[in-house]
């Protein structure tokens, strides 16, 4: 609409324009007392009051915690890529601790099928080469699967979990690169 004029710290606006900053110019002071810092940290309180706050910042916590929740009488198997409710997963390890209800019905709807008690299992995120090194399943998953939490993956579902891998080391990489030179060139 204008032209900056670095020099003397204004906008030049053409007078044909003029009519348009005009129309447009309660909005833009709209957005400007909206985005005041006070008018921001506000807003900020009022959403870490609300019971929605609550919810999401318990639900990040128990994915934080890098568990999941399997019956006890289907156990994965360990150390290679599987498929659950979270994506592609890893499990390292059975800790046997139970699971209890309020955690399974808030955080693991799925559960809610299953009869079986539930164990927590120790699980991560699988590498590129995991993934590549992984056969997919030569059946398609069935109810039965999804509801005892963990299954095999198909071809589509291993697809996007490389796409997905591949992505996470190359920006890993990247950020490796990154740091790596800026630490250099502090010397």
């Amino acid at each position: 609409m204008g032209l900056v004029d670095g020099d003397q710290r204004v906008w030049r606006v053409p007078f044909r324009a003029f009519d348009e900053l005009r129309n447009r110019w309660p909005a833009i002071e709209a957005a400007a007392q909206r985005n005041e810092p006070e008018a921001r940290k506000r807003r900020a309180e009022e959403a870490r009051a609300s019971s929605e706050f609550a919810e999401e910042k318990a639900l990040a916590n128990e994915r934080h915690r890098l568990r999941y929740p399997v019956p006890a009488d289907a156990l994965p198997p360990m150390g290679r890529p599987l498929m659950s409710h979270r994506g592609a997963i890893v499990i390292d390890d059975i800790t046997g601790e139970l699971v209890g209800a309020a955690v399974a019905t808030a955080h693991y709807p799925w559960s809610q099928s299953s009869d079986a008690d539930l164990i927590w299992a120790v699980w991560r995120r699988p590498s590129l080469d995991e993934l590549v090194k992984t056969w997919p399943s030569r059946r398609p998953v069935s109810a039965a699967d999804t509801a005892r939490g963990w299954w095999n993956p198909t071809i589509e579902e291993l697809r996007a979990a490389r796409r997905q891998a591949r992505s996470s080391e190359r920006s890993r990489e990247t950020r490796r690169k990154h740091a790596s030179s800026s630490e250099g060139g502090e010397t």
